[in-house]
């Protein structure tokens, strides 16, 4: 009983908005910076994982976690067009609440370079890509931002922030960046209209890792034009962020660099690192020591920015069962891929180093080293 007053009178606290209107600012969320996780995808944890995780979102919560990211599908709330189905939603929403949470709300009409979108409205339960739909449509905004009257009441009143409606469009929009101009009218329009709702509920657009790295030709550089047109059509500067196979020694420095050259783009918005991940393992250069020295140093860097959000990707392993599930969803975009697609072999070194992103052990349910940086950057010794 004690410990459901203390979470209500947190809760309370937490959840009483400032007076702001600058949604650039995340004026929804107390200031300060927050650390938290994605508990996972896999289909198959056993049941002393599954305690595990408990236990350990627990040690992450009276550490002082007050953000959880929140995940929802389109059609998991519009299955037909105009119906709505809303109590899971805000059940959920409700269960965050209740431990002391505040959502970051992922809802994306565009993930990766998929369109995330009911059927109703895309014909196909096929994967279809920005060259298939054009998301600058009158009707596609329509009924995105119908969706955006539903949704954004619940969020605010739940203690939600952001709404994160595009997931690293540039994945497609680096090989067709005459693409660009639609999936920022799409996001000007949202964004507008979201404000229209609630002024002070910030809209994000999510990069890639490809934001500051080039795979091909595997050197850091510059953000393309279609990198800070995203940015620019944000609230919020929104970016993944995961480590680079280079010595120990050079960990710190390449760290830092990237960290600094996301804060320069984001123009003086606030920054969110929706996707904060190290391997341990699967490919030479990678190790346990090699993870935790990454989140040390991650979060030493970020630290006194204006990085407001991390949350790292994530806190269990993959099981071999998701690695073969996920490499099969994969495989048609990894194909499109030149250096996948000519070296075929690198798709098995990408799922081996992906079954090691956790800083828990998915068949043991032991932490590893990087757990404790992650706990320490929540409460500081």
């Amino acid at each position: 009983m004690v410990r459901a007053v203390l979470l209500f009178a947190i809760a309370s606290m937490m959840f009483a908005p400032p007076a702001s209107a600058d949604a650039s600012k995340l004026p929804l969320l107390p200031d300060g910076q927050y650390q938290t996780f994605e508990t996972g995808f896999n289909i198959d944890n056993p049941r002393f994982v599954r305690n595990a995780i408990r236990r350990y979102q627990d040690d992450a919560t009276e550490a002082g976690m007050r953000v959880k990211p929140f995940e929802i599908g389109w059609s998991e709330i519009e299955p037909l067009e105009g119906r709505y189905q809303l109590d899971e939603f805000e059940d959920r929403l409700a269960s965050y609440r209740d431990q002391g949470w505040r959502p970051l709300v992922f809802l994306r009409a565009i993930d990766s370079d998929d369109i995330t979108v009911p059927r109703y409205l895309k014909g196909t339960d096929e994967p279809m890509s920005l060259t298939d739909v054009d998301v600058s449509s009158p009707r596609f905004i329509e009924r995105y931002n119908a969706l955006m009257d539903e949704v954004v009441p619940l969020v605010r009143q739940y203690g939600g922030f952001a709404i994160m409606i595009v997931n690293e469009a540039d994945n497609f929009l680096t090989p067709y960046p005459e693409l660009t101009e639609q999936v920022t009218q799409f996001v000007d329009a949202v964004r507008d209209h979201v404000h229209g709702i609630d002024p002070d509920m910030a809209v994000g657009v999510a990069l890639s890792n490809g934001f500051d790295y080039d795979d091909d030709l595997d050197l850091i550089r510059d953000p393309l034009p279609h990198h800070l047109a995203l940015i620019e059509a944000s609230d919020i500067a929104v970016f993944n962020f995961y480590c680079r196979r280079v010595p120990l020694a050079d960990q710190s420095a390449s760290v830092r660099q990237r960290i600094d050259a996301r804060i320069r783009a984001a123009n003086g918005k606030d920054v969110i690192f929706q996707e904060v991940g190290c391997p341990s393992g699967g490919a030479d250069g990678f190790s346990l020591e090699h993870q935790r020295q990454f989140f040390a140093q991650y979060f030493q860097a970020v630290s006194d920015t204006s990085v407001r959000v991390s949350v790292v990707f994530q806190l269990v392993d993959w099981t071999q069962a998701t690695i073969d599930f996920y490499g099969n969803a994969l495989q048609p975009l990894m194909d499109a891929e030149p250096a996948f697609r000519d070296n075929p072999e690198l798709i098995f070194v990408y799922l081996n180093q992906l079954s090691t992103i956790g800083i828990v052990d998915a068949t043991t349910g032991e932490p590893k080293p990087a757990w404790f940086e992650f706990l320490n950057a929540i409460e500081p010794e």
